[in-house]
């Protein structure tokens, strides 16, 4: 799609004449008042002061509206809240050392840091895999997933070895054992009696094979033991070898007396000493734990330890979610309150995996702690996708998204009738009828043929509503083009009256004419060449090396040539992946300061184009 050519360069000419004249000094643009020069819009780094010099910026405010009040601040710094004028200095740790005026958020980090002010260490993620907002695969042990500040990797509590928060522990270092209060979803590490290396409980120390005692420091010198305690000072054998049974405390070949689901041998009465297997509870360890019970306690059946398959709670009554990740040979949830241990199936999140993770996700899953996602899909944006792209963003049907992630903005521009970031303002009546204060005539501007009869239908509608009438009479059109006859297509309806075109018409205390575009010629590549019949194709720009057609568009928004001027007066989302959706935008605005910042970049543009030409004249000479 072409860039517009012919009304453009009328407004053009206008900003043209509105620079020109001896500004003040530090002045953009200027307009003369009672005899006097008036400054209307101040170089970069400069705020207008009674409308009458230029003063400085505060030192590291790139631009300003007074002297306490930043709007942009120079690279490295932040802050623009009032009276605090860009004072503080980013962190050393963003890239570039920039970062948001507002938050003061890097824009950026070096490789092996990640967080709002990439202060945070990769080092502390699985395999040091981060990126600018998390790990990618979560924290190493001993640390936790936080999210209330930002992502974050916290340390578990005290003696903790793996947690999923702060106040669920589900494993302990050595020395400690897993305590739950009772009736509570909270899991802590207990400190084992001090005389234990290791224990199960405060009261169930853990031996190495062949040692008894509070400490584990005695050996139990009995043949083919391997645990033993003392009774009333003798020592008696809990446990032997293969092949050995225990009998009176005594290791004894072939003999069978115990249980045989007894862990660790039994008493003179067949009592198990040292617990049951799984499964298997009671003194003797003859009955059978609760149905779902894969391990329980040996006095009560349904006080369970581990549950068989996927369930919580004591009795494991309670399925654990479906979308639980399964890991062989662990646990898929926290027999306490049913966490998922493992993480989340795909397109799941949440303690319990049961929250689905929003469709806009490109991957189809998502961070288990909070739902976001790293990248979406092409037509959905948000910290979670959770939000689709406006049904009225350009999509060229290319791999790319239709818009940003972070706010929605549309990247290819809006369909036509639609503007704004999103694309959600509709193009009334109201946003493109200029009416004056001081007349009730109300013109209209269009770069299209369709565009214009869409916009006088549009008013027809309008008045109808608002039973106003147009003078279809004094009604007229002019079309501005560099001579010829209009095309067939060339004829606008005003309800079922034809508008008249003529050459010229008075508006404002303005005169316009169809010509009106060569009288403010700019000797770009695309107006030269409707004079030497270069074709359209070989009006090339002869200062970048984007072999594009130098029309208006290529002018004001793409040529690399004017990038530092671009940069300094308009503002980046027109000139950020443009197309002639942003074009037309840019050029049918009705905010004054913008249109004062688009006359300044043209008038400082053009005269650096004048300038880049004439060295490649002298150089080709």
């Amino acid at each position: 799609m072409l860039c517009p050519e012919y009304i453009l360069f009328f407004i053009l000419c206008i900003f043209h004449k509105q620079v020109l004249g001896q500004c003040p000094q530090n002045c953009a643009s200027c307009s003369r008042s009672d005899d006097a020069q008036k400054c209307d819009i101040c170089n970069y780094g400069y705020w207008s002061k009674n409308d009458s010099y230029c003063s400085p910026c505060p030192q590291n405010c790139k631009q300003c509206t007074n002297a306490s009040q930043c709007t942009i601040c120079k690279s490295g710094f932040w802050d623009i809240r009032p009276n605090l004028i860009c004072g503080s200095p980013c962190d050393e740790t963003c890239t570039a050392s920039r970062c948001n005026d507002t938050t003061g958020y890097c824009l950026g980090c070096h490789p092996g840091f990640y967080g709002r002010h990439c202060d945070r260490s990769c080092g502390l993620c699985i395999n040091k895999l981060c990126n600018h907002q998390r790990c990618m695969t979560g924290c190493i042990d001993g640390y936790y997933e936080s999210t209330g500040n930002g992502f974050e990797c916290k340390k578990c509590h005290d003696h903790c070895s793996s947690c999923v928060s702060l106040t669920n522990c589900t494993q302990c270092e050595r020395g400690y054992f897993l305590f739950s209060y009772e009736h509570s979803d909270d899991s802590f590490c207990a400190a084992c009696n001090p005389a234990c290396e290791t224990c199960i409980s405060y009261s169930e120390c853990v031996c190495q094979s062949g040692k008894y005692g509070p400490t584990c420091s005695k050996d139990c010198n009995i043949s083919n033991c391997t645990s033993c305690i003392e009774v009333d000072s003798v020592v008696k054998c809990t446990e032997c070898i293969s092949g050995y049974t225990v009998l009176n405390g005594y290791c004894v070949p072939g003999t069978n007396l115990c249980s045989q689901y007894c862990s660790n041998g039994c008493d003179s009465n067949q009592n198990c000493l040292g617990g049951c297997q799984n499964g298997w509870t009671g003194q003797k360890c003859t009955e059978m734990c609760a149905d779902q019970c894969g391990k329980c306690d040996q006095n009560d059946g349904k006080d369970c330890k581990i549950c068989k398959g996927d369930f919580y709670t004591a009795a494991c009554t309670l399925p654990c979610s479906l979308h639980c990740s399964t890991i062989t040979g662990l646990p898929r949830c926290n027999i306490n309150n049913g966490t998922c241990l493992n993480g989340c199936d795909k397109g799941y999140w949440g303690v319990k995996c049961n929250k689905t993770c929003n469709e806009g996700c490109s991957s189809e899953s998502c961070n288990q702690s909070d739902g976001f996602c790293d990248t979406c899909n092409r037509t959905h944006y948000g910290d979670a996708c959770q939000n689709k792209c406006s049904e009225y963003c350009i999509d060229n049907d290319d791999p790319s998204t239709i818009c940003y992630k972070t706010n929605g903005t549309c990247v290819h521009g809006c369909k036509d009738g639609y503007r704004g970031n999103i694309c959600e303002d509709e193009l009334t009546v109201s946003t493109i009828v200029t009416l004056s204060s001081s007349t009730d005539n109300v013109a209209l501007l269009a770069d299209t043929v369709y565009g214009l009869q869409r916009q006088l239908n549009m008013l027809s509608d309008f008045c109808d509503t608002f039973r106003l009438k147009v003078n279809e009479g004094k009604t007229k059109l002019v079309v501005f083009k560099n001579g010829g006859v209009l095309a067939r297509n060339e004829k606008w309806r005003y309800k079922d009256a034809e508008i008249e075109v003529v050459d010229t018409f008075g508006y404002v205390g303005l005169t316009f004419t169809r010509q009106i575009s060569m009288n403010c010629s700019m000797d770009l590549e695309i107006e030269k060449g409707r004079y030497t019949n270069t074709a359209r194709e070989n009006r090339k720009c002869k200062l970048c090396d984007t072999n594009s057609v130098e029309d208006v568009c290529h002018f004001l928004l793409r040529c690399g040539c004017y990038r530092d001027l671009r940069e300094l007066h308009i503002p980046n989302k027109y000139y950020t992946r443009p197309d002639v959706n942003k074009f037309n935008i840019l050029m049918s605005t009705r905010n004054e300061e913008l249109i004062k910042l688009t006359a300044v970049f043209l008038y400082y543009a053009f005269e650096k184009r004048k300038k880049l030409l004439q060295t490649l004249l002298e150089q080709d000479i």
